[in-house]
């Protein structure tokens, strides 16, 4: 019996020009995915093709009290950019306004450089029923999981920002690693690992492994048992195993202690790995080169 079909909002957020990546990130989001509304929320209004079937949302429409509160309290405490870190703890803002004034309650946010590779209900059932939001382990956001409001979230970083004793705590801290060659940052991260600690299970963190597949929330960082190769950059890259099954390009992990190979739920494409993204599954039209060859070419890129 085919399984049903996934219908859970799926959001995307950027800012400044729609660079090619994205585009392939929502494509991939798409074929897994037929029946889920896609959201992406921009800076402004984007052409995507219209077999993609995303709905674009400008920040300027998501407008919200809390987020003005937001942008009146900032403090930055960072070594990036402050534009950067502004924009990476008003997306959730954004997509709290986004979620209500849609009328839906759970959603699955990824980063622009994440791509889905499953139906994307399934992996809710990763989660307790009762977590207001759930990402990976070390807080990191690139896949997160909302099921309710996001307002108790949001008022505790609003809280935090009206906090001196806090501000003053994370700055000292801040300095001390920027003078050792460090970062030490207030980011959205440090508030997803805030609020899960304080809060009874409303913040939760997923199993990135799990009898579903891995999601893999940054393909450099934290190996998880992964078959990794070694990058000049960093310490190492995961492997990416490709196969063609039923006529989709389905990424595949290997397990390093046991050789087995699990389904890659999705991939966090990180930084200079950007380049290595593709449209993998095309939504609509064919494809000018062979499967087979392509299968190869895909194999021989990530492994």
């Amino acid at each position: 019996m085919a399984a049903s079909p996934s219908t859970s909002p799926i959001v995307y957020f950027h800012v400044d020009a729609c660079p090619r990546y994205l585009r392939y990130a929502l494509e991939s989001a798409r074929f897994f995915n037929p029946d889920s509304p896609i959201f992406l929320i921009a800076d402004e209004k984007r052409a995507l093709p219209a077999a993609l079937r995303v709905e674009v949302r400008t920040t300027a429409s998501l407008g919200s009290a809390r987020l003005d509160a937001f942008e009146k309290s900032y403090v930055h405490i960072s070594a990036t950019r402050e534009r950067y870190e502004r924009f990476c703890i008003a997306r959730w803002f954004y997509l709290e306004e986004l979620r209500r004034t849609e009328g839906f309650a759970r959603a699955a946010y990824f980063d622009s450089d994440a791509m889905l590779f499953h139906r994307v209900d399934d992996l809710f059932g990763l989660i307790p029923s009762h977590a207001l939001l759930a990402c990976s382990k070390g807080v990191m956001p690139a896949v997160t999981l909302v099921q309710n409001a996001l307002a108790p979230f949001l008022d505790m970083i609003l809280g935090l920002y009206g906090d001196a004793a806090f501000l003053a705590e994370r700055r000292a801290r801040c300095e001390a690693a920027i003078a050792q060659g460090g970062m030490d940052n207030v980011t959205d991260m440090s508030f997803f690992q805030l609020f899960t600690a304080r809060t009874d299970g409303l913040g939760a963190i997923y199993p990135n492994t799990s009898a579903l597949g891995h999601i893999d929330h940054c393909i450099y960082a934290n190996p998880d048992g992964i078959d990794s190769a070694p990058n000049r950059r960093h310490i190492s890259r995961k492997r990416i195993f490709w196969e063609d099954r039923d006529g989709v390009f389905r990424p595949r992990f290997r397990v390093e202690a046991t050789g087995a190979m699990v389904p890659a739920l999705s991939v966090h494409f990180q930084g200079g790995a950007k380049r290595w993204m593709r449209r993998f599954n095309h939504v609509g039209g064919g494809f000018s080169v062979p499967r087979a060859l392509r299968l190869r070419y895909y194999n021989w890129l990530l492994n």
